[in-house]
């Protein structure tokens, strides 16, 4: 019985100093720690496919009681947020194609007329595609509000109000037109990352990167050397994608090819540099593993990849401004769903472009000032 008390005593005492030696480190400890909080936040608040915010503008041809009942019927379910009321049908376009709203409904002129004569009332449905499972959960909303309107306000089950639906960008509501777009950016930005992020590293476990310091070359020249490998894997990976999406999965590319590499190279560059901001932080490849598995996953789940931003908290909203893979996402799904040019995503160059500079900025003032 002693020797068996022995035994787990021993064992006891080993893993003490494992515990002791895995919390010593303070990196360790928010390693451990502070991830488990914020994947815990994220995942309850951003990843949900629950729609809390559908902004949407309507056009009113009729101007009747009926048709304001309507909008009021569609207003009291608290899911749709009124962002503007048109004055003719030719201004959905833009505010669907920025963004601004996700959804539109046309209130025909005969709409109150036709209610009176029990009369099928076509009332035009139109959601963006580009993201198939808001659209798809858009449209099922707005079915039962019809049919609740038609019980409610005329005492009928069935009609008159009737939806005509079209669905903008993605007509059939496929998935794939929408993840296999956003996977051209997260997918780079994963390489890249790790590429980017391992590249110091490993030159300090091997010993060599105090001798690259020493030589007769700048900071900007040693990132810059070191960031043309990853751009040109991450760019590489992209085109990649792109081919599989457009040729094996028959996903139709509506853009322009120049103004979609523009996109990647900006947000391939914004990757490059949090990705060696993490190197030269880091003391070695383990670490930079550590860091670039806790950062991916918050980054793609506050991109807009499979829910959208809108529908998250607002300070979640916030948080994401400072995410570049959110605007890099917008920008490639538009340009590849949509066929916009340049002028349209212009504003999604801007943060990534910050962020590019705030990370090489960062990176180069490290590699030469980090204190190990």
């Amino acid at each position: 019985m002693s020797a068996w008390r022995l035994w787990w005593q021993q064992v006891w005492a080993i893993t003490i100093k494992e515990l002791l030696t895995t919390f010593k480190d303070p990196r360790s400890r928010i390693v451990l720690i502070i991830p488990v909080f914020v994947q815990g936040f994220l995942f309850g608040y951003a990843a949900t496919y629950n729609l809390n915010r559908v902004p949407y503008v309507y056009v009113d041809e009729s101007h009747s009681q009926r048709a304001r009942d309507f909008i009021d019927a569609i207003n009291y379910t608290g899911i749709f947020t009124l962002k503007e009321v048109l004055e003719s049908p030719s201004q959905i376009a833009s505010r669907i194609e920025s963004g601004e709203a996700i959804m539109a409904v046309v209130i025909p002129q005969n709409f109150d007329s036709q209610l009176s004569n029990r009369s099928k009332a076509e009332v035009q449905l139109i959601t963006d595609g580009k993201n198939s499972m808001t659209a798809g959960l858009t449209t099922a909303y707005m079915t039962e509000i019809a049919q609740q309107f038609n019980h409610q306000q005329l005492g009928l089950p069935d009609g008159p109000v009737n939806l005509s639906m079209r669905t903008w960008f993605n007509p059939n509501l496929q998935s794939s037109w929408t993840f296999l777009p956003g996977l051209i950016g997260l997918v780079s930005m994963t390489q890249v990352l790790m590429l980017a992020g391992l590249s110091v590293a490993r030159e300090r476990e091997n010993g060599t990167f105090d001798q690259l310091l020493v030589t007769p070359v700048s900071s900007w020249q040693i990132m810059i050397a070191k960031s043309i490998p990853s751009m040109i894997i991450g760019l590489f990976q992209s085109t990649v994608l792109l081919g599989l999406s457009v040729f094996w999965f028959q996903v139709p590319f509506s853009g322009s090819l120049l103004v979609l590499y523009a996109v990647l190279i900006v947000f391939v560059l914004s990757s490059i540099g949090i990705g060696l901001s993490i190197s030269a932080i880091a003391n070695n490849m383990q670490q930079v593993l550590v860091y670039v598995f806790v950062l991916l996953l918050p980054l793609a789940l506050l991109s807009g990849l499979a829910t959208p931003v809108h529908n998250m908290p607002e300070s979640l909203q916030v948080l994401t401004y400072a995410n570049p893979m959110r605007f890099a996402l917008d920008a490639i799904r538009r340009v590849y769903l949509e066929g916009v040019g340049m002028g349209a995503i212009i504003f999604d160059f801007i943060p990534m472009l910050v962020m590019t500079f705030v990370t090489m900025v960062l990176a180069a003032w490290l590699f030469r000032n980090k204190v190990v």
